[in-house]
């Protein structure tokens, strides 16, 4: 069947390529969701991939503080040399 949809897509092109292209991508979802295999992937992106992003964007907010910390730093010192002047 899948020879088939290749000799259509083949013959027809353009947008029956994009159909039978997303006939195999459904098929393929299809299966790795009926292994469950879809659930694992997902457990270990919440498990590995989130806690990496959530300690980068906390190290990510400490930074940004400390830029914020040292701007109002330099404001000062720039209103303080305006001011003798």
């Amino acid at each position: 069947m899948e020879q088939e949809l290749l000799k259509l897509a083949v013959q027809y092109g353009g947008g029956t390529a994009i159909l039978i292209a997303l006939y195999f991508v459904l098929k393929q979802i299809t299966t790795i969701a009926k292994n469950g295999d879809l659930n694992k992937k997902i457990q270990e992106i919440e498990e590995n991939h989130l806690t990496e992003i959530n300690d980068r964007l906390t190290k990510l907010e400490e930074d940004v503080a400390n830029i914020r910390e040292r701007v109002a730093k330099l404001e000062v010192k720039v209103f303080n040399s305006k001011k003798r002047k």
